[in-house]
């Protein structure tokens, strides 16, 4: 008689809101969870009789209270927790995909699931009592514990690893084991307590333990060598996990989708490269190894996190085509990498085929394709999604208010930041320290310096200590308006509230006192910030290099980009650009043109502002300059090509060639200013 088994963790709903149906082999002790919508009659695993599957509440190692289904062909049982078989109606010819719905409205068998497990714990309570007292067990003659069955050995072991009393678990294991107390396998009893200690971290605890089951023969058992490598991952060690997953193939054991989901998932939250998941997959595909599909989502995930979406949906793809249903969180790592990625069509496009699916989405998954649109100035679609998450009766979170302040903020549209702020606040909601420090960078570069300080007062007041985050840009924010004693105070409170100061702290104080012409400090900073443990970075030889250059100091340009070389920090765009305008502004064209073959050597082609930079230069002086601008121009037409238009002051477009040939005709004067070391064309006249 063909019969299947389903269990849920806990009551199973219909439809979309289903808990997870757990298939399970009594041969194999095999657990394996999918979500219901996924479980066919097709995929069912069978047991040889119905008989059998009764003893499933003695011999199934749960960590849940669980319901079991059992289906024949002309009828079907239901078990609630430990309760005993209750035989329902027959549901001859139904589908196997109405009993999740039947089950929906099935009352709790009579009696409670505890009963058997407190009977379990008083049986295994008196040796428990003995451990913790005396630190190991004695027996009297009549105190045999041998008609003890396994499963509720199971039980103490694990009540005991989620009491965090994994020492006493460790204890009564080693003495079971000792005894051979277990009437089947010892694997499942070892994979608990493993687990145990893998929630607190005590790794080196757990590869003692696992020594007790090594043989000549067998290296671990399936189970206990999957929790061993899922405690490696838990606690950080990819590395220790995937040496195990290679002992497993040393010693000739095949690596279930259990072991691969949980190399997977270990990958994924290291961040490790994403080449190191696909030499997972395809030493699967060598294995032959069938893919279900929790693996398949968890490669989905995996693709996602590398910030590979190609990948991602190949993954779906092959997921789809094995006759699965993609989770929720795979559609949701889907969007926001097509999100990171700029590429919003494709993750709205997937958003929708998420509620085709039958998934509902909710505020979470709105955030993702808010992100998306909001992340690329998209506002008018991120205020669409704003009014989607209303009409479905949703509420915006606090990530969604976050979101739509940056998103304002970054297009410098500071009347609907401050709305939505407020709306936020209306709505009963805290701002969180990143959302007032983004309100604080739109006021100051919108010049209004003096609306930051008034946002740091109210974050103050509303008892939200600022975060270094925050004090970086109020030192920039001074710093920029020229007040870099009160830069430096800000700094010194830093220090004096053991907030840690990083590079960017030192860049803004640096670049306070250079735009406060305090350039005898510079030198001081730059040693006390290398001996507070924080190496320059190219950015703070760029912003010591335009300020000293500014001014004319030439020795002290040629200074500190000495020190850049024996520091070996390589020179970037911003380097090469800011040293061609300064040169070059200063007559000194044969540097300027020095410096730009100097940049191509290095291999970095010449960008739009260094040719803003030539300019300039071309703007101030004599055929020279001329010669300078016609030999670039040869050299990079596809730059060329880029620059066909430059902002001016008013928006209309100022075409390349006009300043970089036509214009030389018509003595086009183009006039250019340094913002950060980043030359922009603000004016021109002719």
């Amino acid at each position: 008689m063909q019969t299947r088994v389903y269990i849920s963790r806990g009551r199973l709903q219909g439809g979309n809101e289903g808990g997870r149906l757990i298939a399970f082999d009594t041969q194999k002790f095999c657990l394996r969870a999918q979500s219901h919508r996924q479980c066919t009659p097709a995929m069912a695993l069978r047991a040889p009789c119905a008989g059998s599957l009764v003893s499933l509440k003695w011999t199934t190692p749960f960590s849940f209270s669980p319901r079991v289904a059992i289906v024949t062909n002309s009828s079907a049982a239901i078990l609630d927790g430990k309760s005993s078989t209750r035989e329902l109606a027959s549901w001859s010819g139904r589908s196997i995909k109405s009993y999740p719905k039947k089950w929906k409205n099935e009352k709790k068998a009579q009696g409670s699931s505890g009963d058997e497990a407190a009977a379990a714990w008083r049986n295994v309570a008196p040796l428990v009592k003995q451990l913790e007292e005396e630190g190991r067990i004695q027996l009297n003659s009549e105190e045999s514990f041998q008609n003890i069955p396994d499963w509720q050995w199971r039980f103490g072991l694990k009540r005991l690893c989620e009491s965090k009393k994994t020492d006493i678990a460790c204890l009564l294991l080693k003495w079971l084991h000792h005894e051979n107390r277990f009437s089947g396998s010892s694997d499942i009893p070892f994979s608990i307590v493993v687990n145990g200690l893998g929630k607190e971290g005590r790794l080196n605890d757990a590869f003692l333990l696992v020594e007790l089951l090594k043989t000549d023969v067998v290296w671990l058992p399936t189970a206990t060598a999957n929790s061993l490598i899922e405690a490696c991952s838990r606690n950080g060690e990819i590395e220790k996990s995937l040496e195990l997953l290679e002992r497993m193939r040393k010693h000739g054991m095949q690596p279930d989708n259990v072991t691969y989901s949980i190399i997977i998932q270990g990958c994924t939250k290291a961040k490790l490269e994403l080449t190191t998941m696909l030499k997972v997959y395809e030493q699967m595909q060598n294995e032959r190894l069938e893919i279900d599909g929790k693996l398949y989502n968890d490669m989905i995930v995996a693709s996602a996190v590398g910030n590979d979406p190609d990948r991602a949906f190949f993954f779906m793809e092959k997921l789809q085509a094995g006759g699965y249903v993609p989770e929720m969180k795979s559609f949701m790592s889907l969007i926001q990498v097509l999100g990171q990625s700029g590429r919003t069509t494709e993750a709205e496009a997937v958003f929708e085929e998420m509620k085709v699916s039958g998934f509902v989405p909710n505020t979470r998954a709105y955030n993702a394709l808010l992100a998306a649109f909001a992340r690329k100035g998209m506002m008018k679609q991120a205020e669409q999604i704003v009014t989607a998450i209303k009409e479905a009766g949703l509420y915006l979170n606090e990530r969604s208010y976050g979101l739509l302040i940056d998103a304002y903020a970054r297009a410098g549209r500071l009347e609907q930041a401050m709305n939505i702020f407020r709306g936020m606040k209306d709505a009963g909601m805290k701002p969180n320290a990143f959302i007032y420090s983004r309100m604080m960078s739109m006021f100051r570069d919108t010049g209004q310096w003096e609306g930051s300080i008034l946002m740091l007062r109210e974050m103050q007041e509303e008892g939200i200590p600022p975060n270094k985050h925050v004090y970086n840009i109020l030192i920039d924010t001074y710093g920029k308006n020229g007040q870099a004693e009160a830069a430096r105070k800000v700094f010194d409170k830093m220090k004096s509230e053991n907030i840690e100061r990083d590079v960017v702290t030192w860049n803004s104080l640096i670049e306070a006192c250079c735009k406060a012409e305090k350039f005898s400090e510079v030198p001081e900073l730059y040693r006390k910030m290398q001996e507070d443990g924080h190496p320059p970075s190219a950015h703070t030889f760029n912003i010591i290099i335009n300020h000293f250059g500014a001014q004319g100091d030439w020795d002290m340009v040629e200074k500190f980009l000495q020190e850049m070389q024996i520091l070996g920090i390589v020179r970037n765009e911003v380097t090469y650009t800011t040293l061609v305008d300064l040169y070059g502004r200063s007559g000194r064209f044969q540097e300027a043109v020095d410096w730009l073959e100097d940049m191509k050597a290095s291999g970095m082609k010449p960008g739009s502002a260094v040719f803003c930079a030539l300019a300039n230069a071309y703007a101030q002086e004599d055929e020279m300059a001329r010669d300078m601008l016609r030999s670039a121009l040869r050299f990079s037409e596809e730059r060329q090509r880029n620059l066909e238009s430059v902002p001016i002051r008013g928006g209309d477009p100022l075409e390349a060639k006009v300043v970089f040939g036509e214009g030389f005709q018509s003595n086009l004067c183009v006039q250019l200013q340094t913002f950060e070391g980043q030359p922009a064309i603000w004016s021109a006249a002719t």
